[in-house]
């Protein structure tokens, strides 16, 4: 079996394609499928499958949104939500020549695969990040590198480890460590 991302993947391909068979029968029903974007059905996925910090959540959302904007992309460009671009010319006089560029528009679309690759990436380097800061280090480490009773995890005032910039100064400082020995 491949790594959880990559199942998840696989099973989002599957379902987009009509193929509910490895889908989770709490989460997609086939009569009701088409009903969420491919977007938010990945973002329910990725919500479902553990309890998720405030970051992961925000990363959630943003892969959502760009699988949608993916999707709303490539349909106008492979012409699957009608023209991306058409021109009726009549009567052209002799000698007469227009011309149309379509400039950057499949460097958008890599641009937005490589946002996705990238997000998805974080969100499972985050995820797997947290896990061993909890499992390792259950007190909040303090941004001076003591760890206090109980204090606000950034260093900062707020946030806490499970915190956007609290669980990524953990991260950070613990990779900072691993580094220096």
């Amino acid at each position: 079996m491949g790594t959880p991302t990559a199942e998840r993947m696989r099973r989002y391909r599957a379902h987009k394609r009509g193929d509910h068979s490895s889908c989770n029968p709490e989460l997609c029903n086939p009569e009701t499928a088409g009903q969420m974007s491919p977007g938010e059905q990945l973002e329910r996925d990725l919500k479902a499958e553990s309890t998720l910090s405030v970051a992961q959540l925000a990363m959630a959302r943003e892969i959502g949104r760009t699988v949608d904007e993916l999707e709303e992309l490539e349909a106008h460009l492979y012409g699957r939500s009608g023209r991306w671009l058409s021109a009726v010319i009549e009567d052209l006089e002799p000698g007469y020549a227009i011309t149309v560029v379509v400039d950057k528009a499949s460097a958008e679309l890599d641009r937005k695969r490589g946002t996705l690759v990238r997000l998805l990436s974080e969100f499972r380097q985050y995820g797997a990040a947290v896990a061993r800061t909890q499992a390792g280090n259950p007190v909040p480490v303090r941004a001076t590198g003591t760890a206090g009773p109980g204090g606000s995890g950034t260093g900062q005032g707020g946030g806490g480890a499970s915190g956007i910039g609290g669980g990524l100064a953990a991260v950070r400082q613990m990779s900072a460590q691993r580094r220096r020995t």
